[in-house]
């Protein structure tokens, strides 16, 4: 079973998320923010196999968490999840969902997130 977690500033974003993605089989662990999420790669005993998260969050950015979970975890994969130009992303070679996103959009970013990992 694949551990996911997903960070967002909106709890209306993680609830919905992490149902759908629980419904499909998937462990979900949620952070409210880059500092909770860090916490959440520092306590957990298991390996994070997806992160998907919000770009733009109140003090540390998605950029910023993405920069320290890379360090922390370099064999995570991570989705963008924003509503802001897919410019900014496609530089860091970053897998992007459009913000807001359908519970199918979601579901198949994260299928291909996860298979990419394997390949």
């Amino acid at each position: 079973m694949e551990t996911i977690l997903i960070v967002d500033d909106e709890e209306m974003v993680l609830t919905m998320a992490a149902m759908v993605l629980k419904s499909r089989g998937y462990r979900v662990l949620t952070a409210s923010s880059g500092e909770k999420a860090l916490e959440v790669f520092a306590k957990t005993n298991s390996t994070i196999d997806l992160m998907i998260t919000d770009m733009v969050m109140p003090k540390m950015n998605g950029r910023e968490l993405i920069e320290k979970v890379r360090g922390l975890s370099p064999a995570t994969r991570i989705v963008c999840a924003t509503a802001c130009s897919r410019s900014l992303v496609v530089e860091k070679q970053l897998d992007f969902l459009t913000k807001p996103f359908s519970a199918q959009q979601l579901l198949r970013k994260t299928k291909e997130s996860l298979t990419a990992q394997l390949a």
